[in-house]
């Protein structure tokens, strides 16, 4: 969520500095040209709400109606992105097995170790829409 409002912001940063410079030169990158920036800030700002919306809306959904079911910690990635690591979590819900795959925050990721329990919302009608709630 935090990643398209920097996004955004960073395409209006760039469309402000880039409009504030002299005419770029014949020839120039197309990234020096205003109206790319302009265009690209504007798609960024109709498309984030939208994202953001549906992206809050199912964690909510699943705070109200998820079913909490212990989990664990399969594997983490020693590689960091964007200040977030790769782990894999597994659940069971029925008897069957799921997995999924989440980018955690470092400082969470840092806290786990393989085979830590997590807490996770499970969506009871469809067990493959969960997420983790926190550290058990």
């Amino acid at each position: 969520m935090a990643l398209e409002a920097l996004v955004t912001a960073g395409l209006w940063i760039g469309y402000f500095y880039v409009s504030g410079q002299e005419v770029p030169a014949k020839g120039a990158s197309v990234w020096s040209s205003s109206y790319v920036w302009l265009a690209m800030a504007l798609v960024a700002t109709l498309a984030a709400p939208p994202i953001l919306f549906f992206a809050v809306r199912n964690f909510v959904w699943l705070i109200r109606h998820g079913t909490e079911v212990q989990g664990q910690v399969r594997s983490i990635s020693p590689l960091s992105k964007g200040g977030s690591r790769p782990v894999t979590y597994a659940y069971s819900v029925n008897g069957v097995e799921y997995t999924m795959r989440r980018d955690t925050p470092t400082m969470y990721a840092d806290k786990y170790t393989v085979g830590s329990q997590v807490l996770v919302l499970v969506d009871p009608n469809k067990p493959k829409r969960a997420t983790v709630l926190e550290v058990a």
